[in-house]
């Protein structure tokens, strides 16, 4: 694939994901922005959105990566890697983390403030964007950020309540790492405090 086809797909993903789903994805991203979390990017989100689409994009591959997905690279937008292992995190602040599905994929993810954090953030000088198909057979963007992708969670609304948390304890704290273990998570999206 040359770089004009990859450029290509990049953006014809960009333009076929839903507006709200691409905004929300980039509001999470943007360091500028309230509603990030996890890996971030020190651009605000308007200019984040107008990079990502002309950025130079190659192909890459990540085990990561799902068969069904498509991962793209670019060195024009670098970033601070913002997903840690729930090994990195120490509780004694009293704080925990926080069940999150800010994408309403029914996929719930762990939030960390940065309180409870003693890993290392790295910085990365390349962001990776996924994409894949909806519904509608339509490639779109999945997510992006700055860094190697780790796998995404596998846990869903359905599996928590299955530990007796509710859906509507999304936004609870959680501070009991075996159990967290336990229920399937592995890895924590780091938020500001």
């Amino acid at each position: 694939m040359s770089y004009n086809d990859a450029n290509f797909s990049v953006s014809q993903a960009i333009l076929n994901t839903t507006n709200e789903y691409f905004s929300a994805t980039v509001k999470q991203r943007s360091r500028m922005a309230q509603e990030q979390a996890g890996s971030s990017i020190p651009l605000s989100s308007r200019l984040l959105k107008d990079a990502l689409y002309c950025a130079d994009w190659m192909p890459y591959h990540h085990p990561a990566i799902k068969d069904e997905a498509r991962g793209f690279m670019t060195k024009d937008i670098g970033g601070t890697v913002g997903v840690v292992p729930l090994s990195s995190l120490d509780f004694a602040s009293g704080s925990g983390v926080v069940f999150d599905d800010t994408k309403d994929t029914g996929m719930v993810s762990l939030l960390a403030p940065t309180s409870v954090v003693y890993a290392n953030r790295q910085e990365r000088d390349y962001t990776v964007i996924i994409l894949g198909m909806d519904a509608k057979g339509k490639e779109i963007v999945y997510t992006f950020h700055p860094g190697d992708p780790v796998p995404p969670s596998t846990v869903s609304i359905e599996d928590l309540k299955a530990f007796g948390v509710e859906a509507y304890k999304l936004g609870c704290a959680c501070d009991d790492v075996s159990a967290l273990l336990t229920m399937g998570f592995h890895n924590a999206k780091v938020i500001s405090n």
